[in-house]
């Protein structure tokens, strides 16, 4: 089974930052790691095929309500490492087939 980790113990997992140049600044977060994720989430659910699509049409678009501090896409593709092991580690939950069986 496992076992619950706390947020601090995820935000100390999580990749180092990209190096920067001299005199770039240092921009805080405008979206939160779960609206990344849940972002990120949702273009494997659509019918997309590429990720600037998705992004640029559905959610700059149709989810701004959703997501107020909505990032451009070149900023939002800076922040995307940081979520790829939190999305890595959430277990995938069973898809019940049409028998009712978990696969």
């Amino acid at each position: 089974m496992m076992s619950m980790i706390s947020a601090g113990a995820w935000t100390a997992a999580l990749p180092p930052a990209l190096p920067r140049r001299a005199g770039q600044r240092v921009r805080q977060f405008r979206l939160s790691l779960s609206e990344i994720m849940m972002i990120v989430i949702h273009f494997h659910q659509s019918g997309y095929r590429d990720f600037k699509d998705d992004y640029t049409k559905e959610t700059q678009v149709h989810l701004r309500v959703e997501f107020p501090g909505d990032v451009r896409y070149s900023r939002f593709v800076t922040l995307m490492h940081r979520v790829v092991l939190l999305l890595w580690a959430t277990p995938k939950r069973s898809v019940v087939t049409a028998q009712g069986l978990p696969s």
